[in-house]
């Protein structure tokens, strides 16, 4: 370029150029020799530079906000870990509670069909009870007659084949008074009536086992009758059936005249008649 008085001002483009390659060297060797990394240098000016766009833009955040520093990594990753076992806690809670519910659920279900299945039981009047007690305790005293007369009918038997008919017959006659007792409604009868049941029963079985064992040893014998050591265990056992009938008796009596007194309203409650 030249002016006034032919005088030169300015730089040429050579000497721009050799002024420029020599301040970046100077800027390199400087670097260089105080240790300053111009990458770094550069990078981060580039971000500070895209941050200002970002704000000028209306955005919110900035790159050194966005990009975690190596403190804050550390905490990143336990903020993570510790959510992702808190999510499986509460997963493994959920299911448990599904579980849970869907146990009780089952269990409900399960005893509502038991209740429907089972019959509900109505509770009896005092009227009604009455009539049970009277009703069982007639039944009762049927069946205790029915064995005692049928007993005494028969008689004694002379020869072996009459005896096993006797001794078969007498075991019979036990075992149809436990049936037909056990088959009788106890359902609203007085509880005594149903303890003196349950003692009749129990003497009638033994009888059932008493003559069972007279006939094994009828079949069993040598001599084909009740003889020898044997036989007279049996006998023993026999003679011990009869006095506890003398109890079971007495005590049939006994709550006879119980039922009398208590139901006056409903008459007197016969007894069996054993003669």
């Amino acid at each position: 370029m030249c002016c006034k008085n032919g005088v030169r001002r300015g730089l040429s483009i050579i000497e721009f150029v050799g002024c420029l390659v020599a301040l970046c060297g100077g800027v390199i060797l400087g670097s260089m020799y105080l240790g300053v990394d111009l990458q770094q240098l550069a990078t981060h000016a580039l971000q500070r530079s895209q941050s200002v766009d970002l704000s000028l833009l209306g955005l919110s955040g900035t790159s050194d906000e966005q990009a975690p520093t190596d403190d804050e990594a550390p905490a990143s990753d336990e903020l993570l870990q510790g959510s992702s076992e808190s999510h499986a806690t509460e997963l493994a809670g959920g299911l448990e509670s599904e579980n849970t519910g869907a146990a009780n659920e089952e269990e409900s279900t399960q005893a509502s069909e038991e209740q429907l299945a089972s019959p509900v039981e109505v509770e009896l009047t005092e009227a009604e009870r009455e009539q049970a007690t009277l009703a069982y305790w007639t039944a009762l005293a049927a069946c205790v007659q029915e064995e005692s007369l049928s007993r005494r009918s028969v008689g004694k038997a002379g020869e072996s084949w009459q005896l096993f008919e006797y001794l078969t017959y007498r075991k019979e006659n036990h075992q149809r008074a436990v049936d037909q007792i056990e088959q009788l409604d106890s359902r609203g009868v007085d509880p005594k009536v149903t303890d003196h049941a349950q003692q009749v029963i129990a003497w009638h079985t033994s009888g059932v086992k008493l003559y069972q064992r007279s006939l094994d040893l009828l079949t069993d014998g040598p001599a084909g009758d009740l003889s020898g050591p044997s036989a007279q265990s049996w006998q023993s056992a026999a003679t011990q059936h009869r006095m506890e009938e003398k109890l079971v008796q007495d005590k049939h009596l006994g709550v006879a005249s119980y039922l009398t007194h208590t139901y006056k309203s409903l008459g007197p409650f016969k007894p069996a008649a054993f003669r």
